[in-house]
């Protein structure tokens, strides 16, 4: 979910939030394709991932739009089921884009977005 606020003819602010319902997973099951047989069960017990975002758009001519954000994950994995490695937990991010409209029909669009998951012991 998310919204857009205008502010002058060349600024915007763009806050979002999602809302993902992880909590449905409780374990991750690995079954024979012969018997379907359990081969592993690695309990999970995950919780419902949130996230925000806020990004601002900048016009910086009639064809040029720089567009900025950051954002704040909190991550669905409880700390006595977070598989070392995987990216489950929290995170922070941020992002930069350009975007150069070339005619009417046309655009080119580049973007970065750095991503860090937080420490977890």
């Amino acid at each position: 979910m998310g919204g857009l606020i205008g502010i002058g003819s060349r600024f915007a602010l763009r806050p979002s939030i999602e809302w993902a319902f992880w909590r449905v997973v409780k374990e991750h099951r690995t079954v024979s394709k012969a018997d379907g047989a359990p081969l592993l069960i690695i309990p999970r017990n995950f919780h419902d991932s949130i996230a925000g975002r806020l990004r601002a758009d900048v016009l910086l001519h009639s064809r040029v739009r720089l567009t900025v954000g950051v954002g704040y994950e909190h991550g669905p994995t409880p700390i006595e089921t977070h598989e070392p490695g995987l990216a489950e937990g929290d995170s922070i991010e941020g992002a930069a884009g350009l975007s150069l409209s070339i005619t009417r029909h046309v655009s080119l669009r580049a973007a970065f977005t750095w991503h860090h998951f937080l420490n977890r012991t």
